[in-house]
Order: structure tokens, then sequence, then C-alpha cells
């Protein structure tokens, strides 16, 4: 697999606030059949996994999401359908398959799932909920979303596919309960959608290409890049990381309070990971050598998740120090991601028969977790968009 050689200097993680607007248009979502009452942050933090057991082309079964805790318990699980599959396909195989937009978002003690084209449900250790609300997704167009910190706003993009093309026909966002939609106004070069909120705030994913072969690789977002909008004004407040690893950096793992780790690709050799602040400034860096490519930056103090070293095991590098390898199972399709500052999950895209694990790092012991899939979000201190803000 991987061997590590790393240049850590300090690591000063801020919490600021990050850039770019989005356009208008097409559909609006239909009224909600109930807006949920708030619900209390959860006594632990808890991992959403994201597991397609078929994939996400047009033979896939949907795709399954569990809750997990810090000690690898499986608080809640539930099965959901996943969007229409839409691609360019090749007599005798090959092409390329549309993005793969993220089917969750963390908020308001709970993790709001898509279930097929146009229903949000949501997932606490309860279980499931009906219906909250329609999205604009069809067989043509997929919608993305994110709720906001109190449960109360959803952002929603809707990307559009004719041929081999897409564009963003709809950006906005709009009260929980069907009410007044505040369109958010951006460039058409690239495609943009809502992964998080920051504050007040829309955190967009962004992507210059349409389609892809290679699927999710090194975040759950298919991000390059990310931009942070005031949604009253569609006035850029950040852009972090972006616009490629080649020229300066890819983003990688899950957003959290600090900011986001980011993938340069320095040389044939050597790749270096960028810490990034919400402003999108650089608060450390840490040289490893390809193909190492996925990390994770912690919660709220200087250390970072890295898969993976040479045995296949997760490495953490906390303040200064040097990383050290621990007992956790990492694997080269994925990224690990912190449930909270002493707990670390890492799990798979790809192989459907990775046992996923929650690294204590107090102790050094590792959970297994009775469960398959990529870490897609964190509800709890550690998550993005609505618990830590």
């Amino acid at each position: 697999m991987r061997t590590l050689t790393i240049v850590l200097a300090s690591l000063l993680l801020a919490a600021c606030t990050g850039s770019s607007p989005g356009s208008a248009g097409s559909p609006r979502t239909a009224p909600p059949t109930a807006v949920p009452s708030p619900t209390p942050t959860p006594e632990q933090s808890l991992a959403a996994l994201v597991d397609f057991p078929t994939g996400t082309g047009p033979q896939s079964t949907g795709y399954d999401l569990a809750l997990v805790g810090t000690d690898g318990h499986v608080a809640a699980r539930t099965h959901a359908a996943a969007r229409t599959s839409i691609g360019i396909f090749v007599t005798g195989g090959g092409g390329a398959a549309s993005l793969d937009l993220p089917e969750v978002s963390a908020s308001n003690g709970r993790v709001y799932f898509l279930d097929g084209d146009q229903n949000l449900r949501s997932l606490t250790p309860a279980g499931p909920s009906g219906v909250i609300a329609t999205l604009p997704g069809s067989a043509t167009a997929h919608a993305a979303f994110a709720v906001s910190p109190d449960g109360q706003s959803i952002a929603v993009s809707v990307l559009t596919y004719s041929g081999s093309s897409a564009s963003v026909t709809s950006l906005y966002v709009q009260s929980m309960s069907g009410g007044s939609r505040r369109d958010i106004t951006h460039g058409p070069a690239d495609l943009v959608w809502p992964v998080a909120w920051h504050g007040s705030d829309v955190v967009l994913a962004q992507s210059s290409t349409a389609f892809s072969q290679q699927g999710l690789t090194i975040n759950p977002y298919f991000a390059a890049a990310f931009h942070v909008v005031d949604p009253n004004t569609s006035n850029g407040v950040a852009t972090i990381g972006g616009p490629d690893a080649t020229t300066a950096c890819e983003v990688t793992g899950l957003l959290v309070p600090a900011g986001t780790a980011c993938l340069h690709q320095v040389s044939q050799t050597t790749n270096e990971l960028s810490l990034l602040d919400w402003t999108g400034t650089r608060t450390g860096t840490l040289r490893v050598q390809r193909p190492l490519e996925t990390a994770a930056l912690g919660p709220s103090q200087p250390a970072v998740a890295i898969c993976c070293d040479g045995g296949g095991m997760v490495q953490v590098a906390r303040g200064n120090a040097a990383p050290a390898a621990t007992a956790l199972t990492g694997n080269v399709d994925s990224w690990p991601c912190w449930l909270d500052d002493q707990h670390v999950l890492s799990g798979s895209v790809n192989d459907h028969q990775f046992q996923p694990g929650v690294l204590a790092l107090s102790g050094g012991g590792v959970a297994r977790v009775d469960a398959h899939g990529f870490c897609a979000a964190v509800l709890g201190s550690a998550g993005a968009a609505g618990e830590p803000m």
C-alpha cells in the first residue's frame, strides 16, 4: 500500500467563515408533509455510513444508511432508493456516469437522506421518518441538498443533464415548511451544489466536469473545492481548496468545524496535504509519499488522520508530532473521519465486505462495526453542517 514521510508545520486551526455564488430557475420544492421538531443532540456523536451494495448505476438496488456511535454500535439503520442513473453509455462497455452527489446532510439532531430522486426523509436513533419534503429531482435532473443547523431551512441545487453536458438549473434556499424561496446566483462555468452550512452561510461543492468514470475518490461530496456563500446576497465569503490537485489542491475527507484537508500532487513520488481553515487559509502542511491521497482534519484541534501506511493502517498526527500508526485498518478507496476529538472511523466506498472500525485514541482499541460503507457525514460536535455551529 503506502509508506509515509512527513514534514508537519504548526497546525493552528481556526473556525472562521468561508466563497462563491450559484444560478436560479426551475422547479420549486413541494410543500413538505411535516417539519421535524428540533431533536436533542445525541449524547455521543454518530457517523453516517452509506453503502451502495450494487453500485450507483442502472443496476443499483439502492443504498444502506447506518448511524454508528463512538463505541462502534449501530444506533439505527435504514434502506433508501438511489437517484435515477444518468450516464453516457458506450456499446460494448465503458462510458461515464453523472456525478455521485451526496445522499445525506447531518443537522438538527438527525441525518436527512434522499430516498429516490425526490423524497427527503431523516434518520435518528429512534428510526427513520416519513417524507419531510419533496425535492425537484427527476430522471434527467439530480437534486442535491443541505439542511440548515436549526433544521428550518434547506439549500437545494438541481443539476440538469442533457446529452454529454449538465448545468445548474436551480440553486436556492427555502424554508423546510415550503415557504418563500431565495435564489442564489452563480457563474455558469462550474457545477455547484450545497453540502453543508457554516453558520448562516451555505457551503457549495464545485466540480468542472459533469461526468466521471471513477465515482467518489477522496471525499464524500465529489468536490474539488468548496465555496462559502451568503444566501441572502449571493456574495462569496470564501473559497476553500481547488481547482485541482495538480495546480493547487483538491479537498479530501469531511468538512469539520476546523475546516478541511486538501491534497496537492507535488511530484510522481510526493503528495502534500494542506490543512485549510474556513477562510481557505493554510494552517499546516504535511508531505506524504504517493500514492497516499486521503486524510481527515481533526474537528477542533491540530490533528489529522491519514490513510494509510505500508501495512494498510490509518495513521494519526497530532500537534507537531510525527504521524503514528494505529490499530485501525483503512481502505485506499475511502477516507478516515473523526466522530469527535478522540474517535476515528474508517470505511470503504467500493469494498462492500470491508468491515469498518472505530479507533479510540485514548486506549488505542478498535471497535468493529456491524455495517458497511463509507463515512458520509457526522452528527454531533465533529459535524460540519449543523451541530457545532
